[in-house]
């Protein structure tokens, strides 16, 4: 369980870096 939950956050990690990247570019 600790495992999926370890995943799970370096995936949100992951998607959250991109997507303030992505705000940070485009304004």
């Amino acid at each position: 369980m600790d495992f999926v939950v370890t995943v799970f956050g370096a995936l949100l990690l992951m998607f959250y870096r991109c997507a303030v990247l992505l705000t940070v570019c485009c304004t």
